[in-house]
């Protein structure tokens, strides 16, 4: 038996200790999730559902993961109490290698905001891999930052990403993903597009209609226009919009043709 692996000089790889995988204590299902969990931005919210829009698992199942981890020693949740005394979020520390039995439980202090918990109620391990939210973001923030990333996995899967930037590199598919990204995240109920003002819902359904064969139709538009192009990001911005429609007008002359 062969295994192919990918070059890791090049794309989107995470590196992380093969303690947890080689965890007999330790189901199939939490050594997945604690992967996909050490896979994310450090200033991830993490809450089961937003966990469960990223895997083929429902809000119970994941939770249910969660909570083995949280038995093994592999997360650490904590209910934050604000400096008026009442609780608010609850913060998560995740640990690529167990944490000793004794300190798989920590409490809040009454009174104790959210910074001073961070300082003395957390438990730190030397070799350990610690997420942690970050402090100065807002709650709404971090939830903004969430559905951004889910939407960019999204938008990325639709078009086949890797194929795309392999072709035509990162830097211009990246381009393609964050104008159709600022659309799709946006919460103007109006978007402007080509000299129109479109329903933002609208805009949105199309572009989550975007496959890779949209995004090559885009760059071999742009590369060929005769036009003059004023606002760059304005012109690519309705090519995308436009290409699910003209790319189906385009084939069905193709095909009208053919019967002629």
């Amino acid at each position: 038996m062969s295994v192919h692996r990918t070059d890791k000089s090049k794309g989107d790889y995470t590196p992380m200790s093969n303690h947890h995988l080689r965890d007999i204590n330790l189901s199939l299902k939490a050594k997945g999730l604690l992967s996909l969990m050490l896979s994310l931005p450090e200033n991830w919210n993490f809450f089961a559902k937003g966990l469960a829009t990223l895997c083929h698992e429902g809000r119970d199942s994941v939770e249910s993961g969660l909570k083995e981890l949280e038995r093994e020693g592999y997360l650490l949740r904590q209910r934050i109490r604000s400096p008026n005394g009442c609780f608010s979020n609850i913060q998560y520390e995740i640990y690529e290698e167990p944490l000793p039995k004794d300190k798989r439980s920590a409490q809040p202090k009454p009174g104790k905001s959210e910074q001073d918990l961070s300082k003395e109620d957390v438990p730190v391990s030397m070799n350990q891999t610690q997420l942690s939210i970050e402090k100065q973001t807002t709650d709404k923030e971090k939830e903004e930052q969430n559905d951004a990333y889910l939407w960019r996995i999204r938008i990325e899967n639709n078009i086949d990403y890797d194929n795309m930037a392999q072709r035509y590199g990162e830097s211009t598919i990246d381009h393609l993903v964050e104008l159709m990204l600022e659309v799709i995240v946006s919460e103007s109920p109006y978007c402007y597009i080509a000299k129109e003002m479109l329903p933002r819902e609208i805009v949105r359904s199309r572009m989550l209609k975007i496959n890779s064969d949209h995004i090559e139709y885009v760059l071999d538009e742009v590369a060929h226009t005769s036009k003059k192009i004023g606002n760059a990001k304005a012109y690519v911005l309705a090519a995308l919009f436009n290409a699910p429609v003209n790319m189906d007008n385009h084939d069905q002359f193709e095909i009208n043709k053919d019967f002629r």
